[in-house]
């Protein structure tokens, strides 16, 4: 019997057609990759009209089961019914030892209590339980501008908006800036958090090729030309997960055609500062089509949920800051005090200074323990891209490393578009204070590689 068949024609029949795709990949029906009936040949067996097909796709696309390629076809996506949430799933099990999320070097951050004493004899802390500007306060929206020029990115006081972390950030561009709808270039192996996002707002993602530098300028401008896209998120300098870096060239190229398409570039690159020179923003080239978000939770802690963003046209900022006050009316006028001193005083870069030579360690204990393996890294980043053995795919490994007792997040995770999935996955370096546990946790991971059974970790 078909699966194509809509059982009660009283019901929206788009949306039933998104529900037979839901269940039919919920039973087994559909597998990652299935192609899909064009639109005109499901219309006949259905005995619909064409457009309500069309309708239906969409909102199975919106709902993250498809992707469709003008001149390609439609498939199911490649990451359908995989889990993207960037979590340790041992939070509701046993323990697993983590490699895959991306911590901040816990151990090497500034002393807190130290800091708010020291904030507390130069400000009333009080002042900072009262409401506050959506944006900002000015003092902090003046680090915030620092900060940016760190990133290298120009930026006046009056260009940053304060905003409760970056995915926050994230949160706001997506629901103000743009509409349920519209779609938004990105690489074709990209951030999960931005496809989360993505799927909850109705906003639609194409991915693009990536290459040694990562998303492929030719191929963004073949993808503006065949849909309308409206914007690009790039994570430039240390992309994740690949941590690939574009050239000046590359960004030079991405810019122009975001000017020549008229679009909004999201420029989110958490990890630039890892890199011992940070390379020239692309939002430096085209200050008035960019969002900039200059985070500080890899370098100064995330649990205190700041992010600054630069935003030089006034129509976003608008925008943006109307989504901040709708979302959380302000960053929290007290993390961002503390977050400021420590970029007035020069702390944040001793941390971040600290930081980089502890990530450069943890690099060299990879590659020692990895040896053999096909690895992508930056030297001083937090994590690496692992080319796995050709008898696994990310999923299956990720499912053996958890029977080892190890996090990691495999390839599926961050796959975008109908591409080919690497079997690869990305390692994070940052668990544990002792270097000598990211040593035990990779040898162990090295065990998975070479197809050891399972064992207890001792953590």
């Amino acid at each position: 019997m078909t699966i194509w068949k809509i059982e009660d024609r009283s019901k929206s029949l788009y949306r039933s057609i998104a529900d037979i795709i839901e269940n039919s990949l919920a039973k087994g029906d559909f597998i990652p990759g299935d192609q899909l009936p064009t639109h005109r040949d499901l219309a006949d067996i259905l005995e619909v009209n064409v457009s309500t097909v069309t309708k239906g796709y969409k909102e199975a696309e919106k709902r993250g089961l498809i992707t469709g390629t003008t001149g390609r076809g439609t498939f199911i996506s490649l990451d359908a019914g995989v889990d993207i949430f960037m979590q340790n799933p041992g939070s509701t099990g046993k323990p697993l030892a983590e490699l895959g999320l991306i911590t901040p070097h816990f151990g090497i951050e500034p002393d807190i209590v130290k800091s708010l004493k020291k904030l507390s004899k130069t400000k009333e802390l009080t002042e900072f339980m009262n409401y506050t500007n959506p944006s900002g306060l000015v003092e902090h929206k003046a680090a915030g501008a620092l900060w940016a020029k760190r990133y290298g990115m120009d930026a006046k006081t009056n260009d940053v908006i304060i905003c409760g972390g970056a995915q926050h950030a994230l949160n706001c561009i997506l629901a103000n800036c743009f509409e349920n709808g519209d779609r938004i270039a990105v690489s074709n192996l990209t951030y999960p958090g931005m496809k989360s996002l993505s799927k909850m707002l109705g906003i639609s993602l194409t991915g693009i090729p990536m290459d040694k530098e990562g998303m492929v300028a030719r191929d963004l401008e073949i993808a503006c030309k065949r849909e309308n896209i409206k914007g690009v998120y790039l994570m430039p300098s240390v992309q994740n997960p690949t941590t690939r870096c574009m050239s000046q060239k590359r960004r030079e190229e991405v810019a122009s055609i975001v000017e020549k398409y008229k679009l909004i570039l999201i420029e989110d690159d958490a990890y630039a500062l890892t890199l011992p020179k940070v390379p020239t923003p692309i939002s430096q080239l085209i200050p008035e089509q960019s969002i900039f978000i200059a985070g500080i939770s890899k370098v100064l802690g995330a649990g205190l949920r700041i992010a600054f963003t630069v935003i030089h046209n006034s129509k976003l900022r608008q925008a943006f800051s109307r989504a901040v006050l709708n979302t959380l009316w302000m960053a929290p006028p007290l993390n961002s005090a503390l977050i400021a001193s420590w970029i007035f005083d020069g702390t944040a870069e001793k941390v971040l200074q600290l930081k980089r030579k502890e990530a450069e360690k943890r690099y060299e204990i990879a590659q020692r323990v990895l040896s053999g393996y096909k690895t992508e890294g930056s030297g001083t980043g937090f994590y690496i891209w692992l080319e796995l053995p050709k008898n696994y795919s990310g999923v299956s490994f990720e499912d053996n490393a958890k029977n080892m007792g190890l996090n990691v997040f495999c390839s599926e995770r961050f796959i975008t578009g109908d591409t080919n999935v690497p079997p690869a996955i990305r390692v994070a370096l940052t668990c544990g204070k002792d270097n000598n546990i990211l040593d035990k946790h990779l040898r162990t991971l090295r065990k998975v590689l070479e197809g050891e059974e399972s064992e207890n970790v001792v953590f």
